[in-house]
C-alpha cells in the first residue's frame, strides 16, 4: 500500500517517481504568500525541499512535498 506522499504524487503527476519541481517563488504564488515566507518554511523544515548545487544554491520544492505540507496544515487545524 502506498504511503501518503506516494499517493499525493500519484494524484498530481501519475507515477510517484515523476514529479514537478517548483521554485520558492512559484510556491509563494500558489499559496499567496511572500517568497521569503516560503524560504523560511523550508529552513524550518515545514516544507521539504532540495538544494541544487551552484553559486546560488537554488531551492526546489516538489508538488508532493507541497501536498504533504498542505495536508499537515489541514490536519493541524481540524
Amino acid at each position: 500500500m502506498p504511503n501518503r506522499s506516494e499517493s499525493s504524487a500519484r494524484q498530481l503527476n501519475g507515477p510517484a517517481m515523476i514529479q514537478r519541481y517548483m521554485t520558492p517563488r512559484q510556491v509563494a504564488e500558489l499559496l499567496q504568500v511572500n517568497e521569503k515566507t516560503v524560504r523560511i518554511m523550508v529552513l524550518r523544515g515545514e516544507i521539504a525541499a532540495i538544494r541544487l548545487r551552484g553559486p546560488r544554491s537554488a531551492i526546489r520544492i516538489s508538488e508532493g512535498a507541497l501536498a504533504d505540507f498542505l495536508w499537515s496544515r489541514r490536519s493541524a487545524s481540524s
